[in-house]
């Protein structure tokens, strides 16, 4: 939590707020203790600033914190992804069902 703090301080210090929202995604499973609503404008920010990867992350929170709108953000993140693919499609698709088991099963993600 610690490292991860230090980090979205780096970032946003530095005008990264890609970085920063990915850093306090992170705190915010590492730190039980950070408040949902200080969680809100990061699952928000994630899905503007790194929608490739911010939504196994969302994924996460979504499940630590028991928010089922912010599942359902990482479930559209990730149908958007899929969807732009291309010809990879099936892939993709196979590696978001993956990724959304694994989070679902990680004692990070709750489950």
């Amino acid at each position: 939590a610690a490292l991860a703090a230090h980090v979205a301080g780096d970032a946003a210090a530095r005008g990264a707020g890609r970085y920063e929202m990915l850093a306090k995604g992170v705190l915010g499973l590492a730190d039980a203790s950070v408040p949902i609503e200080r969680l809100s404008p990061v699952v928000e920010g994630l899905g503007r600033c790194a929608v490739l990867d911010g939504w196994p992350l969302v994924a996460a929170l979504a499940v630590a914190r028991g928010v089922d709108r912010w599942e359902r953000e990482a479930r559209r993140s990730a149908a958007a992804v899929v969807s732009a693919s291309g010809g990879h499609q099936d892939a993709a698709r196979r590696l978001v069902t993956r990724v959304l088991d694994a989070v679902t099963a990680s004692p990070l993600g709750g489950g």
